[in-house]
């Protein structure tokens, strides 16, 4: 048994507290519902992580990645087209674009770094 997917399952149980409150103070509706769904999602996922765990291979990761953050920055803007319009869009895919080619470059370089 695996610790790592007690955390997911951690999660989940938050999220159905979450939804159990949301039903109390909302009533019946859409909200709840999904909430609880995501959340029941999550506590059976990280049980099926805990029980069927095996030894994880190496990976090569970064300790910190500028790109993979700017990334994230990059979606977060696109998102406030909702609210700005489409030129908040075509500035935040942009970002994004930048940065997932920062990305691949990483990934690229770590490829390389493996080999040798």
């Amino acid at each position: 048994m695996r610790r790592e997917g007690l955390v997911i399952s951690a999660w989940g149980a938050i999220l159905v507290l979450h939804s159990l409150v949301l039903f109390v103070w909302q009533g019946p509706g859409w909200s709840p519902l999904l909430l609880l769904t995501a959340g029941l999602a999550s506590v059976t996922a990280g049980l099926v992580a805990a029980w069927r765990g095996r030894t994880p291979r190496l990976v090569m990761a970064p300790d910190l990645s500028p790109p993979a953050a700017l990334l994230a920055v990059g979606v977060a803007v696109a998102a406030g087209a909702f609210v700005a319009g489409t030129w908040l869009a075509w500035l935040g895919g942009g970002i994004a674009l930048v940065a997932a080619a920062g990305v691949v470059r990483e990934t690229l370089a770590m490829r390389r770094e493996a080999r040798r």
